[in-house]
């Protein structure tokens, strides 16, 4: 369907005709493992998405800004994605999917690697002075600034259901990333 693999025999069709390239973008389409730019702002990200997909940058731009409102992170639009919470990549990859406003939507695995704990996903950039190093299921990473708010971080863990802290003081190559993009 998504013109990934030949087919050995036969032909799909949607609406009657053939699938082949004319067709496809009329189809969205959500991987398993996450294929995004990490590096890139989300909103950025989505309007290249739609523009792949041959919308002009203005339409791409609505569209995006739209899905974003309606997934409730429109406040972090201008974040890169390496920067967002498991829960929230995991929107942008819908939204990415949404972006061309697709006839079909396919799922594959939509909800792989959300496990109970997701529900409870802290969002760690709504405190001031803490930096999301990475996130993965049940286990997150932060760099936390001498002057941020610890009762605060320490509340939202709870809330979110953290079961415990530790401290590990930055790596070398970290150190060196810090001072380099500073």
């Amino acid at each position: 369907m998504f013109g990934l693999v030949s087919l050995d025999d036969g032909v799909v069709r949607w609406g009657g005709a053939q699938v082949g390239p004319a067709t496809r973008p009329q189809f969205g389409y959500t991987p398993e493992e996450r294929g995004r730019y990490p590096r890139m702002r989300a909103r950025e990200q989505l309007v290249y998405l739609g523009r792949l997909c041959g919308r002009s940058s203005p339409d791409a731009a609505r569209c995006a800004d739209r899905w974003l409102e309606r997934f409730a992170l429109a406040d972090r639009a201008g974040d890169r994605l390496d920067t967002l919470s498991h829960r929230n990549q995991q929107r942008v990859q819908l939204i990415a999917a949404l972006v061309n406003e697709p006839e079909l939507l396919v799922l594959d695995e939509p909800f792989s690697g959300l496990e109970a704990i997701a529900a409870l996903d802290p969002d760690w950039s709504a405190l001031a002075g803490v930096h999301l190093v990475y996130d993965e299921p049940g286990h997150a990473r932060l760099r936390v600034d001498a002057d941020a708010d610890l009762p605060a971080v320490a509340a939202l863990a709870q809330h979110a259901g953290v079961v415990s802290f530790t401290y590990q003081p930055p790596t070398l190559s970290e150190m060196f990333r810090q001072v380099v993009t500073a």
